[in-house]
């Protein structure tokens, strides 16, 4: 399983505005909506690492041409 994209954008916008009241309401809807906990904080923590990682990239992400393989028809 993979925890919704919608509530991890939540919880990292909530985290970016230091708003723990949102958090707290987000993890509340992680458990109330039967997701696994230590999933979604695994998943947490794979997001925000690849958000610092695109930070870290600064622009060069997006002037770096990724080579897609088989090439598309």
């Amino acid at each position: 399983g993979f925890t919704d994209g919608a509530l991890l954008d939540d919880a990292i916008d909530a985290l970016a505005a230091h708003d723990a009241g949102t958090l707290f309401a987000t993890i509340d809807r992680v458990i109330e909506s039967g997701h696994d906990p230590k999933r979604f904080t695994a998943d947490l923590l794979e997001r925000l690492r690849d958000l610092m990682i695109v930070d870290a990239l600064g622009d060069v992400a997006t002037r770096t041409a990724i080579p897609v393989y088989p090439p598309a028809k």
